[in-house]
């Protein structure tokens, strides 16, 4: 008996051991890793059982079995965040996706409401050279470049003091409308072509944006340039119309006010171009300028002869209409009421 008891003495002293010792290596792994089992390695100290009976070491197993379940639980809740956040990267992979299939289609809208009736044919005035389709592999391309954002958060976020600041910048950037247009075509650049109008036609056509600033007069530059804008302009006026709850058929009006546009696009095969745009678009132009050919003046449908006079007793200007004449049925009402120069005046001190 005596010698049973040793033998079970010895071999409960080896199970001490390597208990001490298994304790040892896992508070050295888990060591700050984490707030919770930090807590729970503190709270469960074997070293206060190793000068003490077998019970103190029961005792150390009841607690290591209760923080055992509270770990479970733990890890459960954190499962359940996983899977939340799983759901979440999805629903941001999803809506990035339809954020930039929609930025693409309106592209498209943008060229193909481009083109303008010239005399007898219609022509683009305006084109965006994307892709006529999505490639299969442009979802793929989002979900890669999400996950890499998400990388990158990670890492800036461990360095960084203001955490939701570095998020917020950060996605800002990574998830911006022209990244998102650049994943679904496949492009860092896209090209755009502006419609030359020249005196002959063969000469006229798309030219790249590039070669429209460099090489076209001022005249055919200009016409270029309002073309765009105006396509531009409409395409806002009509997205904003959309976000009030109007329908995509609704005309907008809009008005351009223009100094002195035709200094460089008197000729009749720039001035056509310029009005035809402008009816395109539901555009009405109010055009100041001291030209008064009648390739002009017929263009437009009042005319008004201004002359800048002096005031009386101020030092003040104002602008007096000497001629007003009609191309069409305008009314009376339609003339302008009043027209003045309105400049700002200060307060001076009488002593002055």
């Amino acid at each position: 008996m005596i010698d049973k008891y040793k033998k079970m003495e010895h071999e409960n002293q080896t199970y001490k051991n390597n208990i001490y010792k298994i304790h040892v290596d896992i508070s050295s792994e888990y060591k700050d890793k984490h707030r919770i089992i930090s807590n729970f390695l503190y709270n469960v100290s074997i070293k206060e059982a190793e000068e003490k009976n077998y019970d103190a070491y029961y005792y150390i197993y009841e607690k290591l079995i209760e923080c055992s379940e509270k770990l479970l639980d733990y890890i459960n809740v954190l499962n359940l965040s996983l899977q939340n956040i799983e759901q979440d990267k999805k629903n941001i992979l999803e809506h990035a996706i339809k954020q930039g299939v929609m930025l693409y289609q309106e592209m498209k809208k943008i060229s193909e409401s481009s083109k303008v009736k010239i005399g007898e044919r219609y022509v683009q005035i305006l084109k965006i050279e994307i892709p006529q389709e999505i490639k299969e592999y442009a979802q793929k391309r989002i979900e890669n470049h999400i996950d890499e954002c998400i990388q990158t958060l990670r890492e800036e976020c461990k360095q960084s003091e203001d955490i939701k600041r570095t998020i917020e910048n950060k996605v800002v950037t990574y998830l911006s409308d022209r990244k998102l247009l650049n994943l679904i075509i496949d492009a860092e650049t896209i090209k755009v072509k502006l419609y030359k109008f020249d005196i002959e036609n063969k000469n006229s056509g798309l030219r790249y944006w590039e070669d429209v600033i460099v090489e076209n007069s001022g005249g055919q530059k200009f016409i270029a340039c309002f073309a765009l804008f105006s396509a531009l302009v409409e395409y806002t006026r009509r997205k904003e119309l959309e976000s009030l709850g109007e329908e995509e058929k609704t005309e907008s009006s809009k008005v351009f006010i223009l100094d002195n546009p035709f200094g460089k696009t008197s000729s009749k095969h720039l001035l056509e171009p310029m009005i035809e745009i402008s009816k395109k678009f539901n555009i009405q132009m109010i055009c100041l300028s001291d030209l008064s050919q009648s390739s002009i003046t017929d263009k437009f449908t009042l005319i008004y002869q201004l002359a800048l006079r002096s005031s009386k007793y101020t030092s003040n200007s104002f602008l007096a209409i000497e001629e007003a004449r009609t191309n069409s049925d305008v009314t009376k009402e339609s003339s302008l009421e009043q027209v003045y120069l309105r400049s700002q005046t200060e307060q001076i001190s009488f002593w002055n």
